[in-house]
This record gives structure tokens, sequence and C-alpha cells, in this order.
């Protein structure tokens, strides 16, 4: 299901895949992104596929996934990801926004080849 993303989510999902591009796993860390992955499940799967992540066109939100929680407690987000080689992968990126008091709070929740 396709719905509209709110400009502070976008930002965050880009430096999200930014970090990821980078390496920078301190970010990630610190951002609490994470979720239910591991430094060492990123880094594997990433491994294991063995393509250069690249950060996505402008145009990526066409591409993402959502499916909002019933309950109103948050969305399930499913997004490719894009490589230097292939341009839009079939890495994809499970990712969980749940809405905190203060502010949203994204996690990724799997990394996989569909």
């Amino acid at each position: 299901m396709k719905v509209n993303i709110d400009k502070y989510l976008e930002i965050e999902i880009i430096e999200l895949i930014d970090a990821l591009v980078k390496g920078d796993h301190a970010k990630i860390s610190e951002r609490n992104w994470y979720g239910r992955l591991s430094k060492e499940d990123v880094e594997s799967k990433l491994s294991e596929y063995g393509n250069t992540l690249i950060l996505p066109p402008n145009s990526f939100l066409e591409k993402i996934d959502t499916y909002n929680y019933s309950d109103g407690s948050g969305m399930a987000i499913d997004m490719p990801l894009w490589t230097q080689e292939e341009g839009m992968s079939d890495l994809t990126i499970s990712l969980e926004l749940l809405y905190k008091e203060s502010k949203p709070a994204l996690q990724m929740t799997d990394l996989r080849v569909l």
C-alpha cells in the first residue's frame, strides 16, 4: 500500500540509508535504528549480497510500500535498496515507524532479498 511519507520521515529514511552506504554503524546505533537487527546481522547480509550500496534516486518514495498498524501505533515500511551494480536491487530493507509520545521512532526490522 502506498501512502504519503512526510518530509521528516523521508529525511530520516535517507539518513539511515546514507549511514548504511557509508558503513556508519556508530550513527545507526546512536539513532537506535538497528531495531530487531544487530550490527553483525546488517554487515553479514550486506556482505552476502555482495554489491555496493548507493543512495536511492530522488524518486525512491514511489518504490516504498507502507502498512499502517490497525491499532494506530505505527507502520511497517518495505523499501528496495539501490546498488552501484544494479540500480534498484532485490535487497529490501524493512523498517518500522512507531509513534512514540515525544516523536516517531524509526528502526530496522529486516534486511533480505525478495
